[in-house]
């Protein structure tokens, strides 16, 4: 998967946290359907923002604050993925190799640090 930095800060400084939260959570749901169809993610904004995860056979679940999102939203544009994508780890969730730029903006240097298959 591919993404524009350009763009990329622009959604960070111009949407509210509702919406940013799921633009996020959309592009980890479209990096996800490139390793696997049946990927299921589902979001929960209430008191929380939580995203849900079924891939592989597997659930996953991260929860963060507003206050959280707000902050991570304008430390950089993809603060918010990265915190998503190593707690998704964390979980056990296994990075796969990947064509595109997305995950190397995520992760920047560190994508070296996690298991790819």
């Amino acid at each position: 998967m591919n993404t524009n930095s350009f763009f990329r800060t622009t959604m960070a400084n111009s949407y509210t946290t509702r919406k940013f939260f799921e633009k996020v959570t959309s592009d980890l749901h479209t990096q996800l359907l490139q390793w696997d169809m049946q990927v299921n993610v589902e979001l929960e904004e209430w008191r929380s923002y939580v995203v849900k995860v079924q891939y592989l056979g597997k659930n996953y679940r991260v929860s963060l604050s507003k206050n959280e999102i707000d902050l991570l939203q304008h430390e950089s544009p993809y603060a918010l993925d990265k915190v998503i994508w190593d707690e998704l780890v964390k979980q056990g969730l296994i990075i796969k190799a990947s064509e595109g730029n997305f995950l190397q903006k995520v992760f920047s240097d560190q994508l070296l640090n996690y298991r790819i298959s």
